[in-house]
């Protein structure tokens, strides 16, 4: 048991290693990085003002300045220049047209950490524009009370913590917990905000247990990281005023640069971890399907499709991932393509978050060839060269049209381990 367990943890490394490296994820933690510091201003500059609608502004400001207790000369010129861009955003035509830009650029940011995510979940469709604008906003306006409510707690039981260890009576005999239980509140924190980061950005259903995991690592990663820059930082500035301040934009934007690169690392952990994939079964899955591939496990998904529909009984998206033995991120692209080529249809039949399937057209009309010419799509090239296939290709489908192998989907045997939803 210990054996496959080790066993397991060391394929999940080693494919955690070659899909960072595939998934380029130390060119998005430049990207975002980059897109993080154009956005730092905004982004401040829209907190402030949900912050403030809510009496909450200056606690606000308090959490950033302890939160950045090592760069006070930076988070204060951050914090004038967010001031000064909400005072200038606020009535007239150019400062609605300037908060309409504040916006923009912060959900720009959350645009690009969500593309960045789904890219690891190989998602080709994200939010259409409506879910982004309601998700987005919505995350705008709980995150800065989310965040003054959190620190608040941090504080309030860190300063009791405190005062409980000061105390002479306990002082000796719990002092080493206590000191030990302070900086766990801080990774709680982190550990938690990076667990519902992995479970909301995406654009998939995405399992709490993966989530809480991936957190755990990327929490405990972070939380070294900042003990390293705060205590690099303190270093530098004993050894001289004038070199501390040359160094300490390097510093931060190699704290921020790691820091992205650590949260991209945990998404990727949660993928491994809820896709399975140390089995080496589903490693081989866990790249793009060939078109062989995408055209066998189409039939196979419109075929399932179509017998569920004549037994009467929803399909669902995990029931083609028990037939296909595919993981259900696969079965949901397949099933994207196919209800982008009008094959197959969603229902308002619901299973908690899932949406059962159906035919797009009767099952008496679904042949073998239908599917594959509605996968191709259309040629929209115009050359001779090309052309001369387009009309070899079309006259191959009539033949095949007509042939006795281009039978209806209904009529093939169905598979053994087909949709039943026992």
């Amino acid at each position: 048991m210990i054996k496959k367990l080790w066993g397991n943890i060391l394929q999940a490394s080693r494919v955690l290693y070659f899909r960072v490296q595939s998934d380029l994820c130390f060119l998005r933690a430049s990207s975002l990085s980059f897109q993080s510091v154009l956005s730092i201003v905004p982004v401040l500059a829209v907190m402030f003002g949900i912050a403030k609608g809510f009496g909450v502004e200056g606690n606000l400001e308090n959490i950033l300045r302890s939160e950045f207790k090592d760069q006070q000369e930076v988070i204060t010129y951050f914090i004038q220049f967010g001031h000064t861009l909400l005072v200038e955003t606020q009535g007239g035509i150019i400062a609605g047209i300037g908060s309409i830009v504040l916006l923009f650029t912060v959900m720009k940011l959350l645009s690009n950490i969500e593309d960045s995510l789904n890219t690891m979940w190989g998602i080709k469709y994200g939010r259409p524009l409506s879910r982004k604008a309601s998700d987005y906003l919505a995350l705008i306006l709980v995150c800065p009370i989310l965040l003054v409510v959190s620190s608040s707690i941090t504080v309030f039981v860190t300063s009791n913590l405190q005062r409980l260890s000061a105390a002479e009576a306990v002082g000796g005999q719990v002092g080493p917990l206590i000191a030990l239980g302070i900086p766990l509140i801080a990774y709680l924190v982190s550990m938690a905000l990076f667990t519902l980061v992995y479970i909301v950005m995406p654009y998939t259903k995405v399992k709490i247990g993966s989530a809480l995991l991936a957190g755990f690592f990327a929490g405990f990663a972070y939380q070294v990281l900042q003990a390293t820059y705060i205590s690099t930082q303190l270093k530098i500035s004993n050894a001289g005023a004038i070199y501390g301040s040359f160094a300490a934009l390097p510093l931060f934007l190699m704290w921020l640069y790691l820091s992205w690169l650590i949260f991209l690392v945990g998404a990727e952990i949660v993928v491994i971890h809820q896709e399975q994939l140390w089995d080496p079964e589903l490693v081989a899955l866990s790249r793009n399907l060939s078109p062989c591939e995408v055209q066998l496990a189409s039939l196979a998904c419109v075929k399932a499709a179509v017998d569920a529909f004549s037994r009467s009984e929803p399909l669902y998206i995990k029931n083609l991932a028990l037939l296909l033995k595919m993981p259900e991120r696969i079965c949901i692209e397949l099933a994207q393509d196919l209800f982008q080529a009008n094959l197959l249809l969603r229902t308002s039949i619901q299973e908690g978050e899932e949406t059962a399937i159906i035919p797009a057209k009767s099952p008496e009309n679904f042949r073998v060839l239908d599917v594959l010419v509605a996968l191709e799509g259309k040629n929209n090239l115009t050359s001779d060269a090309i052309k001369q296939f387009e009309q070899l290709m079309q006259h191959i489908k009539e033949y095949l049209s007509s042939h006795e192998l281009n039978t209806l989907l209904k009529d093939l045997v169905p598979n053994a381990a087909n949709t039943s939803n026992k």
